[in-house]
């Protein structure tokens, strides 16, 4: 199974509609994982995937309400993280920064 099919499962997405945000999403959160890992492409591994995936859900569930720290919708609260940091905190949290020299 491919990253892009992972993460529709995740979210429990069956339409292709929304294949090119879901990837490009991705894309930016790779990007930035392997950058704060100080990593190239080819040195990628599970868990670096692991939080970016989670990262992607979480950034895919938060479209709309960009801009927004909190938002009160029919009694229920819901608070937004910013999760780039929080993905970039993982990954240095975890272990997944190699030192470069």
């Amino acid at each position: 199974m491919n990253r892009l099919d992972t993460i529709k499962r995740h979210l429990g997405i069956t339409h292709n509609d929304d294949d090119a945000v879901i990837l490009n999403l991705l894309q930016t959160y790779t990007t930035k994982a392997l950058n704060v890992c100080r990593r190239t492409p080819d040195e990628i591994n599970d868990d670096i995937l692991d939080v970016v995936v989670s990262a992607v859900c979480m950034a895919y569930n938060q479209r709309g309400s960009e801009g927004f720290a909190s938002s009160n919708i029919g009694g229920q609260s819901y608070v937004n993280l910013d999760v780039m940091d929080k993905m970039c905190n993982e990954l240095i949290r975890s272990g997944l920064r190699v030192a470069r020299f």
